[in-house]
């Protein structure tokens, strides 16, 4: 059985919370319930432009993974090794580009980019590819009826 172990919520949009497993219950003189954390969960409202924002980080994040370069730099066993310092350092310039190309070339993506973080941080945000991928972030569009139930 699942159950939403605790939420809270953090600002006027934003809800976390740990979802959990029912453990297996071996020990009939137990008097608490013993559970599993299964996850933890962010549910955030997002305005059009934060959704767009979000679906283009998406795309260029999955851009980079679905390349070659990447599944060779997963290949690298010996993380102490210069070849892995250098495939690092390729991947991160990379991301430099991938972010770089995509704020010249789509002007509401840069001005959600400026909106989000501030035109200073444009030379920054090349990270928030890595945080997507290496942080598996998921954005679903969840029906305008959903009902959420926070205790």
């Amino acid at each position: 059985m699942v159950i939403i172990l605790r939420s809270t919520i953090l600002e006027g949009n934003i809800t976390e919370g740990i979802i959990a497993l029912l453990a297996d219950e071996d020990d009939a003189r137990l008097s608490a319930v013993r559970v599993r954390t299964e996850l933890h969960f962010l549910v955030v409202t997002v305005d059009p432009e934060e959704g767009y924002f979000d679906n283009t980080v998406e795309k260029l994040a999955l851009r980079l993974r679905d390349s070659p370069m990447t599944d060779e730099h997963l290949m690298i066993k010996d993380h102490d090794s210069e070849e892995f310092k250098n495939s690092v350092k390729a991947l991160k310039q990379e991301m430099r580009n991938i972010m770089r190309d995509a704020m010249d070339e789509d002007p509401r993506f840069a001005a959600a980019v400026d909106k989000a973080f501030g035109s200073h941080m444009r030379d920054h945000v090349w990270i928030l590819i890595h945080d997507w991928l290496h942080h598996d972030i998921i954005g679903t569009r969840i029906p305008e009826d959903q009902a959420w139930i926070v205790d």
